[in-house]
């Protein structure tokens, strides 16, 4: 499913305009929902919980304060991955 080898930015760029005509905008995410300093991006966020799993590969790039009045940051402990019961 996932090709082996690391990743290189440029060659991926230049495929894609040779493929498509279009390079990738790799920073779109946080160019337009923000995110790179979350107390000023998100401070007008309202009802919102952010929720962080202790097992969750995710966590690191999650909201993990309290970031205003308005919305909720929790964290979970043991959540974030499938386990299986018996």
């Amino acid at each position: 499913m996932f090709p082996t080898g690391a990743w290189d930015e440029k060659a991926t760029t230049a495929q894609c305009f040779a493929t498509y005509g279009e390079e990738p905008q790799y920073n779109w995410a946080l160019d337009y929902f923000g995110g790179r300093v979350p107390e000023r991006d998100f401070m007008k966020a309202s009802n919102i919980i952010f929720s962080n799993g202790e097992l969750d590969p995710w966590q690191a790039g999650g909201i993990t304060k309290q970031i205003n009045e308005d919305s909720i940051a929790i964290y979970i402990e043991g959540s974030g991955a499938t386990c299986a019961r018996s």
